[in-house]
């Protein structure tokens, strides 16, 4: 019954992490195309695209943290059920 939980619960870690994955796939891309923008042209608003590329800088550091934590939250849950299987036999 433990382990059952133990289980639902490595995943649900799982499915955090591909979301944060998926979240920070995307903060990238489109960090990367403003940066580009701003580079290329002169007639945007400069400072408007500055606070959006400070904004998803930050938000791109803190998904690497809390994707960071997950994995490690991860790992710890499947030594934990990998202890619990062998104590279970």
């Amino acid at each position: 019954m433990l382990e059952e939980k133990l289980d639902d619960v490595i995943t649900e870690v799982e499915q955090q992490i591909k979301l944060v994955k998926i979240k920070l796939k995307n903060d990238k891309k489109d960090l990367k195309q403003l940066i580009k923008m701003l580079k290329d042209n002169d007639y945007l608003d400069n400072e408007r695209v500055q606070k959006d590329i400070l904004r998803l800088t930050n938000e791109v550091s803190e998904l690497d943290i809390r994707l960071y934590n997950l994995k490690k939250i991860h790992y710890r849950l499947r030594v934990c059920l990998t202890i619990l299987n062998n104590e279970s036999e």
